[in-house]
């Protein structure tokens, strides 16, 4: 694949970035968190078309700056705090994907507090595990009353 000159490489094709690589799509499983620590930024994926994104907190959680396409209903609320916090990262197109990302790539502090804010918010959407057991234990012994 090639976008313009410059390769457009897939992880699940085996293909390891070059410097000269463009776009580097990782579609494959458990290895993302090493990608996203490696990176500014990520385009989370499922978002363009009608799927209903991928996981934000992810990307966020390791202060990867998070942009993604206008269907993120999966993770609804995830995704606007993450993009109120940011500042930015919706985006509607291929061409908004590469402003955007040309913008934070000439700005790399824009993109470190990006990621920084993507964390904090990230770090509010958590005690999801906490609060249903919360919830399971309250039932169980509200059950053996």
């Amino acid at each position: 694949m090639l976008c313009g000159s410059r390769p457009v490489l897939r992880r699940s094709g085996g293909a390891l970035p070059a410097t000269d690589t463009e776009v580097y799509v990782a579609d494959t499983m458990g290895e993302l968190g090493l990608l996203y620590r490696c990176a500014m930024f990520a385009f989370v994926g499922g978002s363009l078309i009608p799927h209903g994104g991928q996981n934000p907190l992810e990307p966020a959680l390791l202060h990867c700056a998070v942009l993604a396409g206008p269907h993120t209903e999966n993770f609804a609320p995830a995704y606007a705090a993450i993009f109120a916090a940011q500042g930015t990262g919706l985006v509607s197109s291929a061409a908004d994907i590469a402003r955007l990302a040309g913008r934070l790539l000439r700005d790399p502090g824009e993109a470190r507090a990006m990621g920084d804010a993507a964390f904090r918010a990230a770090t509010q959407q958590g005690g999801a595990v906490e609060r249903t057991l919360i919830a399971v234990e309250a039932l169980l012994a509200h059950a053996r009353a």
